[in-house]
């Protein structure tokens, strides 16, 4: 593989050519520094900007010219990195030896459209799509109770994160808000005030460069130098635990740990080896000890927020557990003060197994380069070599700088489909 990397448009462009493919992938990033409403906001837009455009106006039309590309992919994601939000629009298209002369830049033409031709009449989005797909945001927010583990976090990260962009999620306040028109004012803040970059693996010929290239000729680039991550500076040493019924019958528990004064090392290899240990699996020790050993949890895991230097642990448990678990969960974090060889060694493997694996897949290299350039990670191979170097007392020191502070259970008060008194 060849990695080039060059400034195209005032634009970072990173290329990572390999013939292993048959595909060519490619995503265009657009960073800017999170408010609270944007976290619903771009949400709502990338779901407009995906459902259609000027050229296909419906998603039939556009479902259509899909297949006419040889069923070329075309996807969206809306995400917040620490202090920013993040929307990527990204194409997966077969190369033209595997179907025909021009498929490529015709599969290219139709991001573009998407990109950047949005179905806009009047400066403000086509009524009827719009209409449609804020009813369908507005149904998956007045139903995420319907998933209680998603839910508890959420409001887990709420606890934890007051105040700051850690507690910011989708909702009913910042929606009503929205309109064909302000969405798509929106849609130009973000063409005009983010920091884009562009992303791109496959065989890539120089006609592919080409092409990709005119994506970016009428993108103007913003630059940002607000630190990506969110720190812990003052820890209240008081666990605030919070209790909330439902009406359903699992109950959900879940423990925000924050983490403070973490080495660059210690946040990009020490704590994805401690987390592993933690609850990173079926061999985790809150696996074993709360599900395999005391048969308390259907499921119970830990994860690691490497972006807002927290530990989550959520576990779906009978209602009846909650006290037994909660404390269970406490012993295993305090038996975190030592760790045996044994248990490095296995989530070394598994971290270093996953990463090797992830080459099998070309959709996943864009993302990989683009994040791990966010923290100045040269290449999954920098992360192994640095993933071998953790020792023992690396990771036992982290006992000393994790902190648990929040706890959130959602409270089931069914029984089999009953409520309870």
């Amino acid at each position: 593989m060849e990695k080039k990397e060059f400034i195209y448009n005032n634009i970072p462009v990173t290329i990572l050519k390999t013939n292993k493919f048959k595909t060519v992938v490619g995503t265009l990033y657009f960073k800017e520094p999170i408010k609270e409403k944007m976290i619903t906001t771009r949400r709502l837009l990338r779901n407009l900007i995906m459902h259609s455009c000027k050229k296909f106006p419906t998603s039939k039309d556009l479902n259509i010219n899909v297949l006419e590309n040889y069923n070329s992919d075309y996807s969206a994601a809306t995400i917040r990195e620490g202090n920013y939000i993040i929307n990527s629009f990204s194409f997966r298209i077969l190369e033209d030896k595997y179907t025909k002369k021009g498929n490529f830049l015709n599969g290219l033409d139709t991001f573009k459209e998407i990109i950047f031709n949005p179905n806009i009449d009047n400066d403000e989005f086509n009524k009827e799509e719009f209409s449609l797909l804020y009813q369908t945001l507005k149904s998956e927010i007045e139903s995420m109770i319907e998933n209680p583990r998603n839910y508890a976090i959420d409001n887990l990260m709420k606890q934890l994160g007051k105040g700051t962009v850690v507690s910011y999620a989708p909702n009913l306040k910042e929606l009503k808000k929205i309109n064909s028109k302000s969405i798509y004012k929106e849609y130009l803040d973000m063409m005009k005030n983010s920091e884009k970059e562009f992303v791109l693996a496959g065989n890539i010929t120089d006609e592919i460069l080409d092409g990709c290239k005119k994506i970016l000729d009428n993108l103007n680039q913003k630059s940002y130098n607000i630190p990506l991550i969110v720190t812990n500076d003052c820890i209240d040493n008081e666990i605030k635990n919070k209790i909330k019924k439902y009406d359903g019958k699992q109950s959900i528990l879940t423990l925000g740990l924050k983490l403070a004064d973490l080495t660059i090392f210690e946040r990009l290899y020490v704590l994805p080896v401690y987390n592993g240990i933690l609850g990173g699996g079926a061999s985790s020790r809150l696996f074993n000890t709360i599900r395999e050993k005391n048969s308390l949890a259907y499921f119970c895991f830990s994860r690691y927020e490497k972006d807002d230097s927290l530990i989550i642990i959520v576990s779906g448990i009978e209602e009846s557990n909650y006290r037994k678990t909660y404390n269970l969960m406490k012993k295993v974090l305090e038996s975190m003060k030592k760790i045996s060889d044994d248990e490095i060694k296995r989530v070394k493997e598994e971290i270093i197994s996953s990463l090797k694996e992830s080459k099998d897949y070309l959709q996943s290299y864009p993302n990989n380069l683009y994040f791990n350039k966010l923290y100045d990670i040269d290449s999954n191979e920098e992360i192994i070599k640095n993933i071998k170097l953790v020792n023992k007392e690396d990771i036992e020191k982290i006992y000393y700088k994790l902190f648990l502070t929040n706890s959130y259970f959602l409270k089931g008060v069914k029984t089999d489909g009953k409520n309870k008194n």
